[in-house]
């Protein structure tokens, strides 16, 4: 079964958003992603597995900053959690049906697990994550 995991939105630094979540009573962790120059912060919005994370970047050339560049701040993609082990299966599916998937190998996301990503291209202009949820198989 596929489950939305997050949405992530790209913000800039003390966005006044995280205030605003936080006044709601949302409860949030950090990670960093070194390899993308990414500060994240997981807001848990209703359930361990549905949350918002705010995405911050010191590099203007990261992907993050060159979309806060172009864009500003706003929603940069769509994660959905996909079984784990099966996320290599279903990226090689995707692109036997002519989707661009990004990372020929998945990357280690802000959570530990792996993630993959398809190109808006492919998705009528929503950047589309899949990321693996830990322990979640199908039934």
């Amino acid at each position: 079964m596929v489950t939305l995991s997050h949405v992530g939105i790209a913000v800039g630094k003390d966005s006044p958003l995280a205030g605003v979540l936080r006044l709601l009573g949302l409860s949030s962790t950090r990670a960093t992603v070194p390899s993308e120059h990414l500060q994240v912060e997981l807001v848990d919005v209703s359930a361990p597995l549905a949350r918002i994370e705010l995405l911050e970047t010191d590099d203007p050339a990261s992907t993050v900053g060159k979309f806060l560049s172009s864009h500003g701040p706003g929603i940069h993609h769509l994660c959905l959690g996909v079984p784990a082990g099966e996320l290599s299966q279903l990226c090689a599916m995707l692109r036997a049906n002519g989707h661009r998937v990004l990372f020929e190998v998945n990357r280690i996301g802000a959570e530990g697990t792996p993630v993959n990503f398809i190109h808006p291209k492919s998705t009528g202009g929503v950047l589309l994550e899949l990321q693996e949820q830990p322990g979640h198989r199908e039934p």
